[in-house]
């Protein structure tokens, strides 16, 4: 329960830095900034005070990719364990996953907007595209 509690409050921490997140991808390399790392997570940092304010743990290996959805509601992740996940950013967990995609990692996201189309490729020589409406 501990965890439990830790993890609670890590999300009302995400939500008090982020308020409205329709304004995140406004704020996004002016106050803060996504990585992703070997270590299998994602990290939201506060750039004016270079801390950690959350993690996103779920994938299953190295995570290589990530975008921000264009709504600023989403973040979109991908990695060597050939899954993409998308992430509410208003509660900071996992909202969909879609496994073995492609037959090898996945290296690159990318996301054209007004059309809704992800396009996701891979270390198998492939691109894949996805509606995303």
């Amino acid at each position: 329960d501990k965890e439990k509690d830790e993890s609670s409050n890590k999300v009302s921490e995400l939500n008090k830095k982020l308020f409205d997140t329709s304004q995140l991808s406004k704020k996004i390399d002016k106050e803060y900034v996504f990585s992703c790392s070997r270590d299998k997570t994602i990290k939201l940092w506060d750039i004016s005070n270079s801390t950690c304010i959350y993690i996103f743990e779920g994938h299953d290996n190295w995570v290589r990719s990530m975008i921000l959805h264009s709504s600023g509601k989403y973040l979109i992740s991908t990695g060597d364990d050939k899954s993409i996940r998308i992430w509410e950013l208003k509660n900071g967990r996992c909202a969909k996953k879609l496994e073995k995609v492609h037959d090898k990692f996945i290296v690159a996201l990318s996301m054209h907007s007004s059309m809704g189309l992800l396009a996701s490729g891979s270390n198998d020589l492939s691109i894949k595209f996805w509606d995303c409406k």
